[in-house]
């Protein structure tokens, strides 16, 4: 009966922290492409702005 119920909290520690991970790496996944986007964004703002002055 021990054996089992050790198991059972390990498996769902286990389960807990890979969920855990995921999570953070999701996280980390959408405020990578976020910066990205908004670098993108910046960018193009700044080329838009600029070319006018070149050009002239």
């Amino acid at each position: 009966m021990m054996i089992l119920m050790t198991l059972m909290t390990l498996m769902t520690l286990m389960t807990l922290m890979i969920l855990m991970i995921l999570m953070t790496l999701m996280t980390l996944m959408t405020l990578m492409t976020l910066m990205t986007l908004m670098t993108l964004m910046t960018l193009m703002i700044l080329m838009i702005l600029t070319a006018p002055m070149i050009l002239l």
